[in-house]
């Protein structure tokens, strides 16, 4: 039997290469993060979750596990491609002293040995591209009543998803596309659309809603979701001004000097 083994006599220690990619999919060097990465150092597998083999509760001590829960809100995603297959994880938010934990493929864990690559998006920062396709993302920033920024929302249009970056804590909070989506229509007063029959929509007309139809959306949707703390909001965002405003700003400047 292998380091990376798997027995399914409940409960039971992770396996290295599962506290592994944990630990990576919850990097400890940040604040939002911290939390969770120290409770799944401390916590054993407790069992099987409603999905059976590969999606596990976590926990420290034992507890009575109900199958017929809801399932809480994923507060991390990633993807590691393995030289004998792609495995993907995600993590949950505790709740009542246990943690959900989802692994694509028990037999990849088992399999594996060798780590090709490996893409979340627990690592993301404002600027950079989509950590699943490398390619461009959408941002909007959230700022407070001193110009910093709180929060940015990220969409990746390649990846059809949305997240919002926590500046203070750095974490990246996954979002529902499609509660998001209807409160942009509810803002666009297109009350028949307000029920999307599919997120596809959303992403392929990225392109057409402005920044400030955005920022309001997240707002209005984060009103009932309760997402996030937005007391401290307070500016909306800014376009870039073009060359031209530029020239005409330094032009105006010379020609008022200020006394």
């Amino acid at each position: 039997m292998t380091e990376n083994s798997i027995t399914q006599n409940f409960p039971r220690e992770l396996t290295p290469f599962e506290a592994e990619i944990l630990a990576w999919i919850l990097p400890s060097d940040r604040a939002g993060y911290r939390e969770y990465a120290e409770f799944v150092r401390a916590a054993k597998v407790l069992g099987e979750g409603r999905w059976g083999t590969g999606d596990y509760l976590l926990a420290h001590e034992a507890h009575e596990i109900d199958l017929t829960s809801g399932m809480r809100p994923v507060i991390a995603f990633g993807e590691i491609k393995l030289d004998s297959g792609t495995l993907t994880l995600s993590t949950h938010e505790p709740e009542d002293g246990m943690m959900e934990v989802q692994f694509g493929s028990v037999e990849l864990i088992e399999s594996h040995s060798r780590i090709i690559s490996k893409w979340c998006y627990s690592y993301w920062k404002p600027g950079e591209p989509c950590p699943a396709t490398g390619s461009r993302i959408r941002e909007i920033t959230y700022y407070d009543a001193n110009a910093k920024p709180l929060y940015v929302l990220a969409i990746s249009k390649m990846q059809r998803n949305v997240w919002l970056h926590h500046a203070k804590s750095g974490f990246n909070q996954l979002l529902a596309v499609t509660g998001y989506y209807e409160s942009l229509l509810r803002l666009k007063h297109e009350a028949k659309r307000a029920m999307p029959t599919s997120n596809r929509e959303f992403f392929d007309q990225l392109d057409t809603w402005s920044d400030n139809e955005m920022y309001a959306a997240l707002l209005d949707y984060n009103t009932e979701a309760r997402k996030f703390d937005a007391s401290l909001i307070v500016s909306a965002p800014q376009s870039k001004p073009t060359l031209f405003a530029k020239m005409k700003q330094a032009l105006l400047q010379q020609s008022n000097p200020r006394k």
